[in-house]
């Protein structure tokens, strides 16, 4: 089981606290999310029909990071570079998923 905590700033002094949880098949994420549908309290994405795209940090030093299911789900949020323990988490994360 791997696991890590992530909190950012959402504006107007409002901070959204994630937990990530990977048991090797599954990957959570509890807290609020941003997705196509809305924002989900929490969201679950299984190893086989999982993508995880990370960008290359903008000129602000933020990566866009997107998580898909195809039509089952998606996941997208920004990452600063203070957070490379949440980067090095997905990036082990994507390291467990199928080669496409």
């Amino acid at each position: 089981m791997d696991q890590i905590r992530y909190s950012r700033d959402a504006g107007f002094g409002t901070v959204n606290e994630n937990l990530f949880v990977f048991d090797g098949v599954v990957l959570e994420i509890f807290g609020l999310t941003s997705s196509p549908a809305g924002a989900p309290l929490s969201q679950r994405f299984h190893r086989d029909l999982m993508t995880i795209t990370i960008d290359d940090p903008d000129r602000k030093g933020k990566r866009k990071v997107a998580i898909n299911a195809g039509a089952l789900g998606a996941c997208k949020f920004e990452i600063a570079e203070q957070d490379r323990p949440v980067i090095d988490f997905l990036e082990r994360v994507r390291a467990t998923l199928p080669a496409a």
